[in-house]
């Protein structure tokens, strides 16, 4: 568990400096329409989305490698990866939601 722990700290400590340097030329963007207002909450839900399963696939990639052979380790591996499929899953789905529901409204 501390190995987790401090892999996630150090993981954190490489991505929050990017994103935060990443979010100083990022301006609010200018909402006119019901559309603009879809896309823009589409667009930030696609990239928090993007940042969670990639953290995920690197956390099962972690674990795969740690494993050592360990048929209890590689069960929990191969959890946490079908785990970030479902979360790319979930965030397909959530995507065409907002575009069925952008389209049903022009």
């Amino acid at each position: 568990m501390k190995k987790v722990l401090i892999s996630i700290l150090l993981l954190s400590a490489v991505l929050l400096p990017v994103a935060m340097v990443s979010a100083q030329g990022a301006a609010i963007p200018q909402v006119n329409s019901l559309d603009e207002l879809f896309d823009a909450i589409k667009n930030a839900a696609v990239g928090i989305l993007g940042i969670i399963v990639f953290i995920a696939f690197i956390y099962a990639a972690f674990l795969f490698l740690t494993a050592g052979g360990s048929a209890e380790k590689l069960g929990l591996a191969r959890t946490a990866f079908i785990w970030g499929v479902v979360g790319v899953v979930v965030g397909v789905l959530a995507w065409s939601m907002f575009e069925i529901v952008k389209t049903m409204i022009q």
